[in-house]
């Protein structure tokens, strides 16, 4: 199969299983996991991921670790997803898909971000509907090397969400790059923030599970 049937396969077994599961929403049409894709596709207009080691932040149904690992058969995507029955669905869809470049973990981004395996490892980090900016740095910063990048998907809140974030910048050594606006295909303008890890972070972060979405930076 080329890119496109796999995607296609992908898309049909998300469909399925979602009716069973709620992975993403059981409202979900197949034209909302269309455009879910073409979302994700969005970052391959400012990066190309062929050749580096890429963490993606709560995978969920697929979105977007799985679609890029597709994409980009050079590279090597380690999705991270705490909810079983979620990173079941991933990692019996690699297997089904067979692909070889992406592998599963499971657990939470504040645990890796202290494992000696995990932390300041990887070159790129992605998160798609995760959270608010503040806190996907805390647990997107530890896990990348100094001068890796991150991308994170973003809606109109862009601006006050990168306002709010600056205490959190500074502190775990992140810089922004660059903004990417572009237009879903359902007319709804989307925002792909582009920010690049500067110095090392503090050891203490992240801090355990639960504290930086209770208590953001």
């Amino acid at each position: 199969m080329n890119k496109d049937e796999i995607l296609a396969c992908f898309i049909d077994d998300l469909q399925r299983e979602n009716m069973k599961h709620n992975l993403i929403s059981r409202q979900a049409t197949r034209e909302d996991l269309e455009r879910h894709v073409v979302d994700c596709t969005a970052v391959n207009e400012i990066y190309a991921f062929d050749g580096f080691r890429t963490v993606d932040i709560g995978t969920g149904g697929g979105f977007p670790g799985l679609v890029l690992a597709i994409t980009w058969e050079k590279g090597h995507f380690t999705l991270l997803e705490s909810d079983m029955k979620k990173s079941d669905f991933l990692s019996a869809e690699i297997e089904k898909l067979g692909l070889t470049n992406c592998e599963v973990v499971v657990q939470r981004a504040e645990i890796c971000g202290h494992l000696p395996e995990y932390r300041e490892s990887f070159d790129c980090c992605t998160s798609r509907a995760v959270a608010e900016l503040r806190v996907l740095l805390e647990y997107a910063m530890p896990l990348l090397r100094v001068d890796g990048q991150a991308f994170f998907w973003k809606g109109n809140r862009w601006e006050e969400e990168l306002e709010e974030a600056a205490n959190a910048m500074q502190i775990l050594g992140g810089t922004m790059v660059k903004s990417h606006k572009y237009i879903w295909p359902n007319n709804v303008t989307r925002m792909l923030l582009n920010i690049r890890k500067e110095a090392q972070c503090p050891e203490k972060y992240p801090r355990r599970a639960g504290i930086p979405s209770k208590r953001p930076l």
